[in-house]
């Protein structure tokens, strides 16, 4: 594979419903002292699948085996629900610090998979990451040439909260080389490290 594909981890079956969640709880957040804002802020519910919650732990984002799964997660509610939460979180946020990251890094990291999960072949409308998976039997350059490849690559690498790494960019780069186009290919700056992060593209 040109893209090292992990296992997505068993969750529960309940993980598919449609009912908000909030990824941290308020009271948690008060006896660290934050501001009654952000506080609000960051305990806003987000309105996605709570599957999408298991988004918060970063890690390479596969295809989730299950195309009606993906279906109710990769919704125009969804990925509007997680930019509100974001862009509220940063607004509302902007002096607290939790420990070495900024306070909207959870949702960070649900967004970046969320966009790395959602992403779509515009020929064929099939997810890029289930086009992905069944490529294992393509030669290895014609995989790495798949429009869904170079699409993929470039969404993890748009974001300081995907698994971008050296491995990922010379990846990025052989697409480049090998099959046209250019772009970035640098590494994102880690969001522990910085105040201020770039916004995600709402594939």
């Amino acid at each position: 594979m040109v893209v090292i594909q992990r296992v997505v981890p068993l969750l529960s079956l309940c993980l598919g419903s449609s009912a908000a969640f909030s990824i941290v709880d308020a009271e948690d957040l008060e006896r660290k002292n934050v501001g009654d804002a952000c506080v609000k802020a960051m305990s806003a519910d987000i309105d996605c699948p709570a599957y999408v919650r298991s988004f918060k732990q970063s890690s390479y984002r596969a295809s989730l085996g299950n195309k009606t799964l993906t279906d109710e997660i990769c919704t125009t509610t969804c990925s509007a629900s997680l930019k509100a939460w974001f862009d509220t979180v940063a607004s509302a946020c902007a002096t607290e610090k939790l420990g070495d990251g900024v306070p909207q890094f959870h949702g960070g990291y649900i967004w970046a998979g969320w966009n790395e999960t959602c992403v779509k072949d515009t020929k064929t409308n099939r997810y890029c990451n289930d086009i992905l998976r069944d490529a294992e039997e393509l030669e290895y350059e014609e995989e790495l040439c798949l429009d869904c490849n170079r699409r993929k690559l470039e969404i993890m690498q748009s974001s300081p909260y995907s698994v971008y790494d050296s491995f990922y960019r010379s990846k990025l780069e052989e697409v480049y080389e090998k099959c046209g186009g250019s772009g970035p290919t640098e590494i994102p700056a880690a969001a522990f490290w910085r105040e201020e992060i770039r916004g995600f593209l709402p594939y």
